[in-house]
């Protein structure tokens, strides 16, 4: 587990360290190592926010949604997050790094629920990978898939699985579906 920025930077300098180093053709050495791990872990600009995000989660909030985030990250994602001004909408906010496991494992979906008093069945859980939503499904979570159309990882990612979930293309219409499903 990770507790922080500075730990991520001194795994992911050990990690680039050891994938670029028996390759001196890439032409990396050791300070062009620390720079590459110091631009991933404290450059906040390497992750964007898709233009519908901002206004989903004003409108979940200011209609009395719970909202938190599961995710199977690094330390660095908060100060990501406080970086777009996002961070307060969420209620809750599962980090793997801080627990030692990656979804579908069940104290990430737990670890959510319990904090904000959710049961499952009144929960939606919102995610591209179908392993992670077959995993909020075991425990009663309504998964939902984004499916992106300009998101080729996850395209290529769930290709071969068996569409079994709503899938949208992006967060209005999940807030829709949420609308249309809730009242």
């Amino acid at each position: 587990m990770l507790k922080d920025e500075n730990e991520e930077y001194v795994a992911l300098l050990e990690f680039f360290k050891i994938i670029l180093l028996p390759f001196p053709e890439l032409g990396f050495d050791g300070e062009k190592i620390k720079a590459v791990a110091k631009s991933w872990v404290f450059d906040y600009d390497r992750c964007g926010l898709y233009p519908d995000v901002t206004d989903a989660l004003e409108n979940w909030k200011s209609g009395g949604y719970k909202l938190g985030v599961i995710s199977d990250t690094w330390p660095s994602l908060t100060n990501i997050f406080r970086h777009y001004n996002i961070y307060g909408y969420f209620d809750v906010f599962v980090k793997s790094c801080d627990y030692g496991v990656f979804k579908p494992h069940e104290t990430m979906y737990l670890s959510a629920l319990g904090p904000i008093g959710a049961k499952g069945e009144e929960s939606v859980f919102v995610d591209d990978c179908i392993e992670c939503l077959e995993g909020a499904e075991k425990f009663g979570i309504n998964p939902l898939q984004i499916a992106r159309s300009n998101n080729n990882w996850s395209a290529q990612f769930n290709k071969s699985r068996v569409e079994k979930y709503p899938k949208f293309e992006n967060l209005k219409e999940i807030g829709e579906y949420i609308s249309q499903n809730t009242n």
